[in-house]
């Protein structure tokens, strides 16, 4: 009769635990002993192998987490970055400083400065990067818009505001050549096309001979400001011997400028608050210096011009008959030369001046 084996003692469900552990490890030790023999190693030899590769697993391991804490991190850095900079743009677009402040327009003479304005479509509390980004445009369709301005240059200036500056060619007025008026612009070009009449709307320069006069003229002449270029109706180029770059000015009010070339843009610039303090209309005479009188004291000037040419030819030909008696044989002495005298002399009192 076989005995029967003894029956285990019961283990505690930690002590089988372990058990079953020791048992596992166990089985795979032998197993990589087996490989390891079949391929010419030492099982001590593998044994330390091993437990360098579970020490570099555990580094890989260890690497690869800071690395995706460290993309992690700089992910976290470059949305704050992000989100900063879109807070900081969002308060810039929402303060003054990123909008225009003034808008201004200079170098014009002939051209309304509210016409460029509103031509550019700038206005105050635009964003100002606008104008970097539309400049070109802007230049393009301003100058476009009317055929009097050469050149347009938009730019930015101090504290957000834009100035818009322009160079004019603009029409001036009207020269007379062969009886027709021909439009002459500020650089003294004249345009091929003439007019029967002139346009009210500017003034017609005559007696000009040759290009250089009016050219000289009229370098000077746009330098006026506007309110006195809009009051004159006409200029005329009248020299003579004592003054050979004489003008005469026709005012819309009724009055007249005399000037010369070198001086009239200067002294013209004072016309408005001259013509203001004349009680009547008459003569201004930028000459020299700078003074008015009315027509009526022309006139006295004229008569009493008249008056002098005609005593100046009554004394020439009393001179001229003395000269003649000297020349003859003296006559008797009587009375009626000295009647007729008197009686030229009377009449001469009585005579109308002219």
């Amino acid at each position: 009769m076989f005995k029967k084996k003894k029956k285990d003692t019961q283990l505690t469900p930690w002590a089988a635990y372990q058990a079953k552990q020791a048992k596992s490890q166990k089985s795979w030790r032998d197993i990589i002993r087996i490989n390891q023999a079949g391929n010419g190693h030492t099982p001590q030899k593998n044994v330390n192998e091993n437990s360098n590769s579970n020490t570099n697993s555990v580094m890989n391991r260890l690497t690869a987490n800071i690395k995706e804490f460290e993309l992690g991190r700089i992910s976290w850095i470059v949305i704050g970055s992000i989100a900063l900079i879109l807070v900081l743009v969002g308060v810039f677009l929402l303060t003054p400083i990123s909008r225009i402040q003034k808008v201004t327009v200079s170098g014009n003479k002939r051209v309304d400065s509210t016409q460029i304005v509103k031509k550019s479509s700038l206005e105050k509390n635009q964003f100002i990067f606008n104008i970097g980004l539309k400049k070109a445009d802007i230049q393009k369709r301003v100058k476009k818009s009317n055929s009097d301005l050469k050149t347009v240059v938009v730019q930015k200036q101090k504290h957000n505001a834009v100035n818009i500056k322009v160079t004019e060619n603009a029409v001036m007025g009207f020269v007379i050549r062969n009886g027709k008026y021909y439009t002459i612009r500020q650089d003294g070009n004249v345009i091929a096309v003439h007019n029967t009449q002139p346009n009210g709307k500017f003034p017609v320069f005559r007696n000009f001979t040759n290009d250089s006069q009016i050219k000289d003229f009229l370098s000077k002449y746009s330098t006026l400001p506007n309110e006195v270029q809009d009051s004159i109706s006409e200029v005329d180029f009248a020299p003579t011997k004592i003054t050979p770059t004489k003008l005469k000015f026709y005012m819309d009010d009724g009055n007249q400028v005399l000037a010369v070339m070198r001086t009239f843009a200067t002294k013209m610039k004072y016309y408005p608050g001259i013509s203001a303090s004349m009680k009547k209309k008459g003569i201004v005479d930028l000459e020299v210096g700078a003074f008015s009188y009315p027509y009526s004291m022309e006139s006295e000037e004229n008569e009493l011009g008249a008056n002098n040419l005609i005593d100046k030819g009554n004394t020439k030909n009393q001179i001229d008959s003395g000269l003649a008696k000297k020349k003859t044989k003296a006559k008797p002495k009587t009375n009626e030369p000295k009647k007729t005298e008197k009686k030229t002399k009377k009449e001469n009192d009585l005579a109308p001046t002219n």
